[in-house]
């Protein structure tokens, strides 16, 4: 095992509160080519290992967070000597295994899979959606190719016959895959395209993130494979205000709040399973963690105001906002009180049955609110900004329908009074 080092930066927790957010890690050098890195985030740090394999490269993998606000389990979270010791076990493995010794330029696509996806766990929210997607559609056909002899014609042609592949069931582990029937319907063709188009997306940022990486030397063909055009088409279900109603009065009573909750905000589930008292001031609420990893604050009607100030009065600051009823206990023997990742699945369909309202995902109530809001006249650059968009462009991507539909009541709403009309009408 390599030696320990000190470093008055990063071996302490408060000395690493004094250090700079940033992108780029603050690195300390270990042996010769081996170097152990703290990257800064606005919550807690990560430690990254990088190990220099020539020519100008390096390998690097992310070892796990540090011990910032929590204390280390040994595991995903770790103090500075066992983020070393850990990074010591990393640089053996890696080279008894050889990788390093395989030239840049012969990587195979699913060694550039591995390289994404563990850049991907530290900077991207849908870590477990990605790896998913890769293990199922890109890594059995073309895993096994080395980059330098994909070609456009190659990749196309996996992309089409992803497409034209039956949907996959959900099968239990250990058992053949199950797939749906053959797809029919224009709109199950849509669906599998889409489902196609994003795996090209996947494919494209793996290789072109390898080859900025390691500098491969090969030109990127991939970037000429075209994804299929017009398959996305603009959010379609949301619920009318009749029916959110219907569903909120159907729904259990600490569910209810959740709804409620998403109607008024337009947050994600993770977002607002996530908030903790504190995060209601002044009438707007802060969401901190978002899919974008940058944080915002959202606008609150009156009754958004209303609802968030009785459900956190006189509650502990620090204390999670939206609570289910306790069933379980941890490994640790607490009880079990905040909204898991999937926890929101089996409530949200006995909710839809009791309200007699067609089945939908808890994302839909996200829509339901965009929709509602438009059509309330709420401006596109206020409502980005309250759904975490940088700009009007998504809004106006996923929405645009219901924009015009606005766009044509305000029309009339607003027209000139009714005997300028008639005058003008007439004279023609």
């Amino acid at each position: 095992m390599g030696r320990q080092v000190g470093d008055a930066k990063l071996q302490t927790r408060e000395a690493r509160r004094r250090l700079a957010v940033g992108s780029q890690p603050h690195w300390r050098s270990l042996e010769r080519g081996r170097s152990i890195g703290y990257r800064k985030n606005s919550g807690s740090g990560a430690w990254i290992a990088r190990l220099y394999v020539g020519n100008g490269k390096y390998l690097e993998r992310r070892l796990g967070s540090a011990d910032d606000t929590v204390d280390s389990d040994g595991h995903e979270v770790l103090t500075w000597a066992e983020a070393q010791k850990m990074a010591h076990e990393w640089f053996a493995r890696t080279v008894n295994e050889d990788s390093v010794q395989t030239a840049s330029d012969r990587m195979t696509v699913s060694q550039s899979l591995d390289a994404y996806l563990e850049w991907y766990r530290g900077h991207r929210k849908a870590f477990d959606d990605a790896k998913l997607s890769i293990e199922a559609n890109i890594r059995p056909v073309l895993g096994a190719t080395e980059i330098r002899r994909l070609t456009r014609t190659r990749i196309e042609a996996w992309h089409r016959n992803l497409a034209a592949t039956p949907a996959r069931l959900r099968t239990a582990h250990g058992d053949v895959q199950k797939f749906a029937g053959q797809a029919e319907s224009p709109e199950a063709t849509r669906k599998r395209k889409v489902t196609a188009n994003r795996n090209l997306s996947i494919l494209k940022a793996a290789l072109n993130r390898t080859r900025e990486e390691f500098r491969l030397s090969i030109a990127p063909v991939w970037t000429r494979a075209k994804a299929f055009r017009n398959v996305t088409m603009p959010r379609q279900r949301f619920l009318q205000q009749e029916e959110a109603c219907r569903l909120t009065h159907a729904c259990d009573p600490a569910f209810r709040l959740l709804v409620q909750a998403a109607l008024l905000t337009g947050a994600r589930y993770g977002e607002l399973a996530r908030l903790r008292v504190a995060d209601y001031r002044h009438g707007k609420l802060f969401v901190q963690d978002s899919k974008s990893d940058k944080s915002r604050w959202i606008s609150l009607t009156r009754e958004g105001a209303d609802f968030f100030g009785q459900l956190c009065a006189g509650r502990n600051s620090d204390e999670l906002m939206l609570l289910k009823p306790a069933r379980f206990e941890n490994s640790a023997g607490e009880r079990v009180s905040g909204w898991g990742r999937t926890h929101q699945q089996g409530p949200m369909r006995v909710a839809c049955e009791r309200a007699g309202i067609a089945p939908l995902g808890f994302h839909q109530l996200r829509h339901t609110y965009s929709s509602l809001s438009l059509m309330a006249g709420m401006p596109l650059l206020v409502l980005a900004r309250n759904l975490g968009h940088a700009d009007t462009r998504m809004v106006e991507h996923h929405y645009g329908h219901l924009l015009r539909t606005y766009e044509d009541q305000m029309i009339e709403a607003m027209r000139p009074n009714s005997d300028l009309h008639a005058t003008l009408t007439s004279s023609t």
